[in-house]
């Protein structure tokens, strides 16, 4: 009962804060609707995808953040759970929560000298 309680809670908050679900960027035709409805944020989605997809590293949250104006940048490598090896990033851009997968061009491997 009082999981029932809590979980009626929870809604209710999020509802009356404006909850609102990430825009998830991999689904068909949701680049091309945000370039028509924000295309300021389309610009700014444009530029970070392309940043991950050729800079897959951990410490680019602070510079997406600062370059972008954007917050609360997330990074979720999917390296043993995909073929080729993908990469979730989340990031806000004003009140708008966005989330895509991106295949990262990665360096090749390399054969490495025994010690």
């Amino acid at each position: 009962m009082r999981m029932l309680a809590t979980l009626f809670f929870l809604s209710a908050i999020s509802q009356a804060a404006g909850f609102n679900a990430p825009i998830d960027l991999s689904a068909p035709g949701v680049l091309e609707s945000l370039q028509e409805r924000r295309p300021d944020h389309y610009a700014k989605v444009r530029a970070i995808l392309a940043l991950v997809e050729s800079r897959a590293q951990f410490n680019l949250g602070p510079w997406i953040e600062a370059q972008f104006d954007a917050s609360d940048v997330d990074f979720l490598h999917l390296w043993r759970v995909s073929d080729p090896p993908k990469l979730k990033v989340s990031f806000t851009l004003d009140d708008a929560r966005y989330t895509a997968v991106v295949v990262p061009m990665l360096q090749p491997a390399r054969a490495v000298p025994a010690r």
